[in-house]
């Protein structure tokens, strides 16, 4: 067993005002949530293959943390790479030591190539393998007195632009719809199965899951949507939306977070059924005071600093 500290009655503390928060109760206090870096020296390909290495890591960090004022309530994460759903349908994945694993896309300039995707059943491919060891190393390791989340849930588009090469796949997008639409419903179907494959083996599941924080069971999952800054509310209402809008209804909720400075589609995000909260990596005020006045009262909203607010211009600083 590896050792770790967990202050069980803060966490409690902070669990309340987060859920309270999720809820728009507005208690008292806004929870704020501070986290300590750990100080384990391992490469990215450690942490991402190695599942030791990964839980070491994040007990080191959910350690350090029990020490801090903070309403932080601790769950571990098994992230191996962005692009674990695309590497099922035969994605070549390239894990390096120093930047994080990317992905080499298997469509290119023919669009009929959609109609070839097919994916296993969850657990079947390499690094769904790999997942299903790290989950189950997790939890033999904490006896579940950590919850355990999901991983990366890199929503259907992302997907699409990684098995398809991304210039491509946006220009499709007004070029062959049909085909969009194809790989979106295959990858919405994919989405759901694999999810709900992960809640089934995961004893104490953390809710809502990457890039939230810890809330409560059924009242919907995390996902991530990371290029929406890069298409129109047009193009996201058509080929996005009705996917997103669907995996919502079926798990009772959206947490949704995409990186970048999105503020032209916080109307569009809206209209997902059941919206929980959203998130962002950049700072409240980078977004705008505009789509904050438009989310707020709808919706959670969960940030953080940014660089150019705390007016550090290196690397970010431990937080």
């Amino acid at each position: 067993m590896i050792d770790y500290r967990i202050d069980e009655s803060r966490i409690k503390i902070g669990h309340e005002r987060i859920k309270k928060a999720y809820r728009m109760e507005f208690p008292a206090e806004i929870p704020i949530i501070d986290v300590a870096p750990p100080v384990n020296n391992y490469t990215i390909r450690q942490i991402a293959l190695d599942e030791d290495c990964m839980l070491r890591r994040q007990l080191d960090k959910i350690t350090r943390t029990s020490y801090l004022d903070t309403d932080y309530a601790p769950y571990l994460e098994p992230w191996i790479c962005v692009p674990i759903l695309a590497e099922p349908f035969g994605a070549e994945i390239q894990f390096m030591d120093h930047e994080w694993p990317a992905s080499r896309p298997i469509i290119f300039d023919d669009p009929d190539d959609v109609y070839k995707l097919k994916y296993p059943k969850p657990w079947e491919s390499p690094l769904w393998k790999q997942l299903r060891k790290t989950i189950d190393h997790f939890q033999r390791e904490t006896d579940g007195r950590i919850p355990v989340a999901t991983t990366d849930p890199q929503g259907p588009f992302t997907t699409a632009s990684l098995l398809w090469e991304t210039t491509e796949f946006f220009m499709a997008c007004y070029t062959n719809p049909d085909e969009v639409h194809h790989i979106m419903r295959l990858l919405t179907d994919q989405f759901i199965e694999y999810y709900e494959a992960q809640l089934k083996v995961i004893e104490n599941p953390a809710y809502p899951g990457h890039n939230f924080p810890l809330g409560e069971a059924g009242r919907g999952i995390s996902i991530s949507d990371d290029n929406i800054v890069m298409i129109s509310p047009q193009i996201f209402e058509e080929f996005n939306l009705p996917y997103l809008s669907e995996i919502s209804e079926h798990f009772g909720g959206l947490y949704y977070h995409s990186c970048g400075k999105y503020d032209h589609m916080i109307e569009s995000i809206l209209k997902i059924p059941k919206l929980r909260a959203i998130n962002w990596h950049t700072g409240p005020y980078e977004m705008g005071s505009v789509p904050l006045e438009k989310v707020w009262g709808k919706c959670a909203i969960w940030t953080g600093p940014s660089h150019n607010e705390t007016g550090w211009h290196g690397e970010m600083p431990p937080i």
